[in-house]
């Protein structure tokens, strides 16, 4: 199930063939799915409907990969544990990122 908040002129929601297996947080290799789980539940807590958690997670995959950082960011504040919705949220939207004329999309947030 993709997310479909971001479409027409051009925008459009990718399906990344290269997602990353593990995403380096702060020094440490965490496996992808599980860094990002942990990024969300401390941006968003607990009790948002699944679909704000799959756009927060599509957001948050795009910067990184806006970035240009090879999945390895430092300086940010990790949860020590996540939930299941948050956990099959990420997973329903796992890779995908946010695309304007085929070009990666900058999507600063604020959680």
């Amino acid at each position: 199930m993709s997310v479909s908040l971001f479409v027409g002129c051009g925008k459009k929601v990718v399906e990344d063939k290269g997602a990353p297996a593990t995403i380096k947080i702060n020094g440490v290799e965490i496996e992808a799915k599980e860094a990002l789980a942990r990024i969300v539940m401390i941006e968003m807590g607990e009790g948002y409907n699944v679909e704000a958690v799959k756009a927060q997670t599509v957001v948050i995959y795009t910067f990184l990969k806006y970035c240009a950082t090879n999945f390895e960011i430092d300086g940010v504040l990790i949860s020590e544990t996540y939930n299941d919705e948050v956990k099959s949220a990420v997973d329903a939207v796992f890779g995908q990122y946010l695309a304007v004329k085929d070009v990666v999309a900058l999507t600063p947030y604020f959680a």
